[in-house]
This record gives C-alpha cells, sequence and structure tokens, in this order.
C-alpha cells in the first residue's frame, strides 16, 4: 500500500491536482514513479534481476486482520490475498491461467 501522504507530496511537486487516492494509484507517471523507486531499493539492497518484482499494483486496501487478509498474529494469508486480488492478478499477466485455476 502507497502512503497517501507520499502521493500527496509527489503529486504536489509535480503540479498535478487530485484529491481522489485511487485516481493517484492509478496514474501511469505515478506507477512508473514507484516502479522505479522500488527498483532503486532492489539495487542498493544487492537483489538479484529475478527478485526484482516487474509487476505491481497500487491498491488503497491496506492488509489486515479485519479484511481477512492477515491473521491475528499478523501473517499474510495468500490464499485470501490471491481471491481478494485476484482480478488485478489476472490483469497484470493479461488473463494467464493461474495456479489451482481451472481451464
Amino acid at each position: 500500500m502507497i502512503d497517501k501522504p507520499h502521493a500527496d507530496a509527489w503529486f504536489a511537486e509535480k503540479g498535478k491536482s487530485t484529491s481522489d487516492y485511487e485516481e493517484m494509484l492509478a496514474d501511469e507517471a505515478y506507477k512508473w514513479f514507484i516502479a522505479d523507486e522500488i527498483k532503486k531499493m532492489a539495487k542498493a539492497a544487492g537483489f538479484f534481476g529475478f527478485e526484482v518484482p516487474q509487476k505491481y499494483h497500487l491498491s488503497s486496501t491496506m492488509f489486515s486482520v479485519e479484511n481477512d487478509i492477515l491473521t491475528p498474529t499478523f501473517k499474510l494469508k495468500r490464499n485470501e490475498a490471491k481471491n481478494y486480488f485476484f482480478s488485478h492478478i489476472k490483469e497484470m499477466y493479461d488473463g494467464a491461467l493461474l495456479q489451482g485455476e481451472e481451464k
């Protein structure tokens, strides 16, 4: 999840105006900026190329116990997260058949 104050600051710096958080996260220039930042951090951390994410989905949804994406001990529930973001995952991978999905 992208921090809203971070997005607000970036949009203000670029002279863009929007107060709609979802619209900010859908902005292509902002997505490219975030992708570049992730790549810079991965390089600084010494990640190998295959360890750096190539596709991203920016979401305003926080992972939490309330939306059943985390356990009460704050561990990720992978299947629930996959189900919650299924349409976004399918879109990122051009509708490819996902693991466990029926043909």
